[in-house]
């Protein structure tokens, strides 16, 4: 007799025998894919300190410590050639053998090559570490396969920026044409320097040399074609050639300033030559302010005020406030018929859409020592995105540079030292296409040139869209 299982023990007995493929209905089984990157995206540096030596009261050596906080000077990545950098180095005497960072953000694993050994050694940005040199760091990809090496250059100033280191070219008393110089007037054209000079007798030569090989021992007479002396404190020069006024008056031009001078379009008489900008010649003719291009036609400017123009000592300049902008500041100065100082400001539209009255700056009580002082032989030319002044003191001696930083309104000393400079009869300046300021004396024959260090610094790349070119550096 054939014996059955009960119906209700059969699932169960299928079920105990079948193999075991889950333990619960939902799949939670997945493939785990670990990423290929090994970049680092953001670095920021946190604190560090700073240490400078000065020299106390007794003349003892003594030395501060100072706080730089890293934020404020960002730290750019070069992913095209794996560099990571500061472009605006920190304060000079910062310590960067203590360097920590408050952001690192990399793929994953990260080490350092030791200084010590030269193995590559775990690296924690947040802890302190040794960056006075160049450090190769390695960031490693999640999935163990790919590794990039980066080279983090943290810099520092050798340097203070708004100090000036001076170089004598020619010292003192050296046998020069510029020790006859009564009255000097230097330009810079095309890396040619141009030293005008008028002997105590009234002629007039110039002495050219090249800036980058700069020689004092050569001087050329200065001839007109009018048989009437150079003012050769008027000497100008734009795009149509140089220009001066002569002692009788006339508008007079060269295409080099060893070619006779010869009458420059009609015959007008000129009170003085002022300056130039965008290829206009700003001279005083008639008691106002006149600009032409060629000496032909003649613009007369416009202002906000019937206050007198400067008829002695006149001085100008003209500068951008910055390389991008489209307006630029001329600045006007010298004294009237009166002897009183008359200054005016005038805006211009580099692109030629709008056109802005002069504006007088009257020379009032409340600016004290800010006002624009009186020195014999006035120069004014622009340095550092302002208006530099100087010229002679009664004694001789080099005036301090006074700058404005705000358009011809206030002058201030103290920015800018220059060295001590006596014996001048003379006196001449001009400024390079690398920054560097050329102080020219007659009389005693010396000649400095010196810059604001950071304007020497090289302004590093900060986007990499494209590839950087062959060969640049910073040098700072």
């Amino acid at each position: 007799m054939k014996k059955f299982l009960p119906a209700l023990l059969l699932p169960l007995l299928l079920a105990a025998t079948a193999p075991i493929t889950s333990c619960n209905s939902d799949d939670n089984t997945a493939d785990v894919t670990y990423s290929s990157d090994c970049l680092i995206t953001a670095v920021t540096m946190g604190s560090l300190k700073g240490y400078l030596t000065t020299k106390n009261s007794k003349g003892e050596d003594s030395t501060y410590t100072f706080s730089v906080t890293g934020s404020l000077y960002p730290v750019m990545i070069d992913q095209l050639n794996s560099r990571i950098y500061n472009p605006d180095s920190l304060p000079v005497g910062t310590d960067m053998k203590k360097v920590a960072f408050t952001t690192f953000n990399n793929s994953y694993r990260l080490t350092i090559k030791s200084l010590a050994t030269d193995r590559d050694t775990t690296f924690t940005p947040t802890d302190s570490t040794d960056f006075s040199r160049q450090r190769t760091v390695t960031v490693y990809s999640e999935d163990g396969q790919q590794q990039r090496n980066y080279t983090i250059d943290l810099r520092v100033h050798r340097e203070h920026g708004d100090s000036v280191l001076w170089q004598q070219i020619v010292a003192p008393a050296t046998a020069s044409p510029l020790t006859a110089y009564v009255k000097s007037r230097a330009l810079t054209v095309d890396g040619q320097l141009y030293v005008f000079g008028q002997k105590a007798d009234g002629t007039a030569e110039v002495i050219t040399s090249a800036v980058a090989e700069p020689d004092f021992t050569h001087a050329t007479s200065l001839t007109t074609t009018t048989g009437a002396a150079l003012d050769v404190r008027s000497i100008q020069h734009t795009a149509q050639g140089f220009f001066a006024r002569t002692t009788d008056g006339r508008l007079v031009t060269a295409s080099a300033p060893t070619d006779a001078w010869r009458p420059a379009g009609t015959d007008r008489t000129i009170t003085a030559l002022a300056g130039t900008w965008n290829d206009s010649l700003y001279v005083i003719a008639d008691g106002a302010l006149v600009a032409t291009t060629d000496g032909t036609d003649w613009r007369t400017a416009s202002t906000d005020a019937s206050e007198p123009m400067p008829v002695t000592d006149v001085v100008m300049t003209a500068y951008k406030a910055n390389a991008g902008s489209t307006t630029a500041t001329r600045v006007l100065a010298g004294l009237t018929a009166a002897g009183q100082p008359s200054l005016w400001c005038g805006y211009a539209d580099t692109e030629g859409r709008f056109g802005y009255p002069w504006i007088s700056l009257p020379q009032t009580e409340e600016l004290g020592n800010y006002a624009y002082p009186t020195l014999a032989q006035p120069v004014l030319a622009t340095y550092d995105n302002a208006a530099l002044l100087t010229g002679l003191t009664t004694a001789g001696s080099v005036a301090p540079f006074y700058l404005s930083r705000d358009n011809g309104r206030t002058w201030k000393t103290g920015e800018l030292p220059h060295p001590a400079l006596t014996g001048a009869t003379a006196l001449a300046l001009t400024v390079d296409a690398d920054h560097y300021l050329w102080v020219i004396c007659g009389g005693s024959g010396a000649v400095y040139k010196g810059r604001l260090n950071r304007l020497g610094w090289t302004v590093e790349q900060t986007r990499f869209d494209k590839a950087r070119k062959k060969g640049s550096s910073s040098q700072n």
